[in-house]
């Protein structure tokens, strides 16, 4: 085996900078995905800065009852109702 010669160590010429670059790649790595998450974010909070200015300016008050008599006024008779038993697969009894 080459890699356990007893002259030249092989292990300081291929073995460090292999894991000396596994290392420096991580950290690399882990930047480079914190600086897209945090250019994202920023675009993000942008659209959503300029969203919420366009909604403040649609805006009509809100009236709690207002919203409960549109609720209730859509909704059928809720009196007028029949029991109705739900056919079961066949073979379930």
């Amino acid at each position: 085996m080459t890699i356990f010669k007893r002259g030249k160590s092989s292990i300081f010429t291929i073995g460090l900078p292999f894991f000396g670059a596994m290392i420096m790649g991580t950290y690399g790595m882990a930047h480079l995905a914190q600086t897209r998450y945090d250019y994202h974010d920023t675009k993000t909070k942008l659209l959503a800065k300029k969203e919420q200015l366009k909604i403040e300016k649609d805006r009509r008050p809100f009236n709690v009852q207002e919203e409960y008599w549109k609720l209730t006024s859509t909704k059928q008779d809720w009196d007028d109702w029949d029991m109705v038993r739900v056919q079961r697969p066949a073979g379930e009894e």
